[in-house]
């Protein structure tokens, strides 16, 4: 008889092994819900691609792309174990700090949000170090203009703190060049820069005069416009609604009673500079030339600030008070 529960034992844990080893594999495979996923990117359509993290598949997807955009369309999506997901081919999806989220369904019900990460090579830019920081080119603090198209025109927005400052443009190269000339801007004055370690362009800049410039690699011209923002819209009563700049922030902002409606930025400038929401319909945050009218849903006190100090990423954003 103990012979025979001995058998039995062995039989009995033999079974449990086997089961064991059923249920969890040695070197199981982790399957994404999402099974393919391909969108458009200004004109352009990309395959997003699975993260791994720690050897893992992350609840992440990449989107690598040559040009970043707050928006995206969905060309196609597939996903395995019939899962669902809330977005379909043909739907824009909202990227947000250059990320998306999107909600999938599986077979018995639960909802999982998963990443999309939008990557991309930042832009050209140029560094404008002033005659107050000693000309000195510091990378986390200098003034920047850059090339959204990644090409050869720049553009973006600097702050003097006082009048009669000299700049220089310097390349983002090693060896750095340094382009300047020995003459003044007035806003609208465009002049041709050249090679230079001694000739610094000037101007009656205003304390914290806050310039818009404009500058074309291939030609070396230089165009600069004097700027301060204001917003009007049906949601101003079609009036227009100065905003205040902030140092500190390096931001403009207006507190404002606004109705429901819409609005767009403009400079008080002229030539007027008008800037509009990226995404049709949608507040998204972020701004592009011309652009789409933002919207105010509903009546009330809104403080709306403008941030112009990142180029070639313009953003806005609105707090109702």
């Amino acid at each position: 008889m103990k012979k025979i529960h001995n058998y039995l034992m062995a039989i009995g844990l033999l079974l449990a092994t086997a089961c064991e080893k059923r249920e969890l594999p040695e070197n199981p495979t982790i399957v994404s819900p999402i099974n393919a996923l391909v969108l458009n990117v200004n004109g352009i359509d990309y395959t997003a691609t699975p993260f791994l993290k720690d050897g893992a598949l992350a609840d992440t997807l990449k989107l690598n792309v040559q040009r970043p955009s707050a928006t995206a369309v969905v060309k196609r999506i597939s996903l395995t174990n019939n899962s669902k997901a809330d977005i379909e081919s043909g739907a824009s999806l909202l990227f947000t700090n250059n990320v998306a989220a999107i909600n999938i369904t599986n077979a018995q019900g639960a909802v999982k949000k998963h990443f999309l990460k939008m990557i991309f090579t930042p832009p050209p830019i140029m560094y404008v170090p002033l005659s107050n920081e000693s000309y000195t080119v510091r990378p986390a603090t200098t003034q920047t203009i850059a090339s959204g198209n990644y090409d050869t025109k720049f553009e973006g927005y600097i702050e003097f703190k006082a009048s009669w400052a000299g700049f220089y443009l310097v390349t983002n190269a090693t060896p750095a060049v340094r382009y300047g000339i020995n003459a003044g801007f007035d806003s609208g004055t465009t002049h041709t820069l050249q090679v230079t370690t001694s000739a610094a362009p000037w101007g009656d800049w205003g304390t914290n005069g806050y310039w818009k410039f404009n500058y074309n690699a291939d030609t070396r011209e230089l165009t600069l416009l004097k700027t301060d923002w204001a917003l009007s819209g049906s949601a101003t009563g079609n009036e227009v609604k100065n905003m205040t700049y902030a140092p500190a922030t390096k931001t403009w902002f207006l507190t404002a009673t606004l109705a429901a409606g819409t609005f767009k930025f403009n400079s008080l400038n002229t030539p007027a500079i008008v800037y509009g929401d990226t995404v049709s319909g949608t507040n998204s945050g972020t701004l592009t030339s011309g652009g789409n009218p933002i919207n105010i849903a509903t009546a009330g006190t809104y403080t709306i600030t403008l941030s112009l100090s990142k180029p070639p990423y313009y953003a806005y954003t609105i707090v109702k008070q």
